[in-house]
């Protein structure tokens, strides 16, 4: 039983952490679009920029992880029906 709670860890582990780095960089990219302008405008130092989206990731992790913790759970607990459905009823045709 050990065995099948470290995995099903594992793979929340690594499908959560995946899907969330990726959806922050995206949203990052995004939003810190609105501060080029600011940047290239103002002359504002590359250093002030990479702060200002720093700063922003926090805000960014209180609406991503929820989604993507609940899109890996879902993710998962299809995936081990799959499993199950292989294992019971062989290779599907």
């Amino acid at each position: 039983m050990h065995e099948i709670h470290g995995y099903l860890i594992r793979q929340l582990v690594r499908s959560v952490a995946f899907t969330t780095l990726i959806v922050v960089l995206v949203g990052c990219s995004l939003y810190s679009q609105r501060y080029l302008g600011d940047l290239i405008e103002h002359g504002i130092s590359l250093s002030v920029f990479f702060d200002l989206v720093i700063f922003m990731m926090p805000t960014l992790m209180v609406v991503v992880l929820p989604v993507t913790l609940f899109g890996s759970i879902v993710f998962i607990y299809g995936k081990m029906i799959g499993e199950t459905q292989i294992r019971e009823f062989g290779e599907l045709e």
